[in-house]
């Protein structure tokens, strides 16, 4: 984890492993949640089949994919944002 030695320094040394062990507790946490939180911001609920994309004509198979493919910029625009503050 690239974390590790930024939390080890942000204090005193002697309580550095209590800070290392409760950030890495927060991994399991994200583990689990991410999944969730990301598929309410990026999966629309709209599926088709692999019959229903094949009858598709080029026009409607762009117009369907189109919008479905920018739905993942939003939430990695906020990872990308967060991330240089």
């Amino acid at each position: 984890m690239a974390a590790n030695p930024y939390v080890t320094i942000l204090g005193p040394p002697e309580s550095s492993e209590r800070r290392l062990n409760l950030a890495q507790s927060f991994n399991a946490v994200g583990a689990v949640v991410t999944p969730v939180v990301g598929a309410a911001f990026i999966l629309s609920g709209v599926e088709h089949s692999r019959t229903q994309l094949s009858a598709m004509t080029p026009p409607q198979l762009q117009a369907y994919r189109q919008p479905r493919a920018a739905t993942v910029k939003g939430p990695y625009l906020v990872i990308a944002d967060s991330s240089l503050q």
